[in-house]
């Protein structure tokens, strides 16, 4: 969190600290305002919610608090990989393989990119990532809570799926495989 209303100790411990934290940090800062929320900040009234239900009125407050304060607003129902505070790319990469996966393996950074695409929500992705390879012939032992399903597939066979069936993948992964094959 933005430590910068200073009526808490630490890091803010719910949405009413973060969103005052945003509009503290905010008033310094010129110009139309976006904030982007990953799953970490949906509203789930203390239940547990598996990562492929959450809906966008899990973010009822944020969406109600953003449209008030004439901020943009991005949604993202994953938890992504972002960097702590002071990591690098690639540690954060490691970090998030265990946590996720329950494994590791060696990483070596492809490429990164910026975009941008339109969900059928009406809301807006907007980002700067990083793409990293790396194999493994293990079985995963993933975190349930991270990990609705997963398969090994061959990439010959992963194109010929994405070509048959374009809306099951992310806008984000068409980028990162058209990328992938010009290198």
């Amino acid at each position: 969190g933005i430590q910068t209303t200073g009526n808490y100790p630490g890091a803010a411990r719910n949405i009413e600290e973060l969103q005052a934290d945003f509009d503290k940090a905010c008033s310094f800062i010129p110009g139309k305002k976006k904030i982007s929320l990953h799953a970490i900040y949906l509203d789930n009234k203390g239940e547990s919610i598996p990562r492929d239900q959450i809906k966008p009125e899990h973010y009822d407050k944020w969406i109600k608090w953003a449209k008030e304060k004439g901020y943009g607003i991005n949604l993202d129902p994953t938890c992504c990989s972002h960097p702590y505070p002071g990591e690098e790319t690639i540690d954060a990469a490691h970090r998030r393989l265990r946590e996720e996966m329950g494994f590791d393996t060696a990483l070596e950074h492809r490429f990164s990119f910026m975009y941008k695409a339109g969900l059928d929500t009406g809301l807006t992705e907007y980002e700067y990532d990083h793409v990293y390879v790396g194999t493994y012939d293990g079985i995963p032992l993933c975190n349930p809570d991270e990990v609705a399903q997963w398969k090994w597939i061959s990439l010959k066979e992963l194109e010929e799926d994405m070509k048959s069936h374009p809306e099951s993948y992310t806008a984000w992964f068409h980028v990162i495989m058209n990328e992938y094959n010009k290198r």
